[in-house]
């Protein structure tokens, strides 16, 4: 049975294993296929805000990027990787 990724909390994953492995992902396919650039923001700045902080997380999908996902949504990860994203010494 594969494990529903999309469930997973990611700051609680952040938690426990975050100082042990890279955390890769998490930004459900449903969104990317039915939401809004805004809804895609704001998983994504609660994703960076939960695990980067320490390094050791990468932004991403869940799994994979669904065939049908909205363009601009693909895009809006991205964006939002750039302007909240990024590492600071």
């Amino acid at each position: 049975m594969t494990p529903d990724l999309e469930k997973t909390d990611m700051k609680k994953a952040k938690e426990v294993l975050g100082d042990k492995v890279c955390l890769y992902g998490n930004v459900p396919s449903s969104i990317l296929v039915y939401g809004t650039v805004h809804d895609v923001e704001k998983y994504c700045r609660t994703l960076i805000e939960n695990c980067a902080e320490g390094g050791g997380y990468i932004l991403s999908t869940e799994c994979e990027t669904p065939w049908n996902a909205k363009p601009e949504n693909v895009k809006a990860i991205i964006d939002t990787a750039i302007e909240y994203g990024q590492y600071r010494r």
